[in-house]
């Protein structure tokens, strides 16, 4: 039931970042908010592989380093600014 409660509030405060700052992802000027939402959605995805398929402790470890990848690159895009993938 938490992590499901988690998600929902990342996501939501992703979205909350499109009216407060005034970007809108899929255009030229929201380059850094589209990758960063593509990070959330990425981490939910892999996290609920991780948590809820159970085809053996090696897929389950790969989707949980995998999510936690998505998870630093969104925090490196927080701290640098600068889109890796997209910019």
């Amino acid at each position: 039931m938490v992590p499901h409660i988690i998600d929902t509030v990342l996501l939501g405060t992703g979205v909350a970042l499109i009216f407060v700052t005034g970007f809108y992802p899929f255009t030229p000027a929201g380059l850094w908010l589209t990758e960063k939402l593509t990070c959330v959605l990425a981490y939910i995805a892999l996290g609920f592989v991780a948590l809820h398929y159970s085809r053996g402790a090696l897929f389950r470890t790969f989707a949980f380093l995998g999510a936690l990848g998505w998870v630093y690159a969104a925090a490196s895009l927080a701290i640098h600014k600068v889109p890796q993938f997209l910019g």
